[in-house]
């Protein structure tokens, strides 16, 4: 996908930027529950969906987790 090349590429911002790779499982994750989600309920609201999925909210929490502390400790 577009987000693994993007994470594999050089970050200004990063001193280590191959960390990010490590984020690359659970995207994939977040992006597959989303679509397992909207095939099922066939509602397409993004807004419902994402508040209304406890498992597609803890998935999210994590990446954001893991982005916040490559960012910030690295």
């Amino acid at each position: 996908t577009f987000y693994t090349l993007w994470s594999l590429s050089e970050n200004p911002l990063l001193s280590h930027p191959e960390l990010l790779i490590w984020t690359v499982p659970l995207f994939i994750l977040i992006i597959f529950r989303y679509s397992m989600i909207i095939e099922q309920d066939n509602y397409g609201d993004p807004a419902e969906v994402l508040f209304s999925d406890k498992i597609l909210l803890l998935f999210i929490g994590i990446f954001s987790i893991f982005m916040i502390v490559i960012y910030l400790f690295q």
